[in-house]
């Protein structure tokens, strides 16, 4: 497991990241995104954006990307070559996130929405990550009073978020 770096590794996650969209089949276009979308989150996210990777025989074979913003990181997108290694080894990954959140004195790790469904399976992940309360999130996916929206969201956000939802 090591950090990497997120320009330089952006091409070998994309190998992974596309290889698991291909292998989930049922899941919908929402977490699906292009090359473009990368390239703006890098470009965008600066130093806020962290890549970490599990290495076998010297071979990439999972890498997830992490924002780390004030006290809280926040698991984004991840990647591995097959089924074989995606779901321990990610497990391990996710861990040795935190264990670095630690030693760089981040409070909380927010891993999203699937962490739970994953958590319900037979191989539950490492006592050190699920022995926390898990709190509800929601996603907007419709603009409601766009007056208001138009306050909230800068001219500066609105590429970021055409890019994220593939619009």
């Amino acid at each position: 497991m090591k950090k990497l770096g997120t320009v330089r590794h952006m091409f070998e996650f994309l190998v992974l990241y596309y290889a698991a969209a291909r292998r989930r089949e049922e899941a919908d276009s929402y977490y699906f995104f292009t090359n473009d979308y990368f390239e703006t989150l890098i470009s965008s996210m600066g130093s806020d954006l962290h890549l970490f990777g599990a290495y076998h025989e010297d071979k990439l074979v999972s890498a997830c990307y992490v924002l780390a913003m004030g006290d809280t990181i926040f698991y984004h997108l991840e990647g591995s070559v097959s089924d074989e290694y995606s779901e321990e080894t990610m497990q391990i990954l996710l861990l040795k996130i935190a264990e670095w959140g630690e030693e760089n004195y981040y409070s909380f790790f927010h891993l999203g929405g699937d962490f739970q469904d994953d958590m319900n399976h037979e191989k539950q992940m490492k006592k050190e990550i699920a022995n926390c309360e898990s709190s509800m999130f929601y996603i907007g996916q419709q603009i409601h009073d766009q007056q208001t929206y138009d306050s909230l969201v800068s001219v500066e956000d609105e590429d970021i978020i055409r890019r994220y939802r593939n619009i």
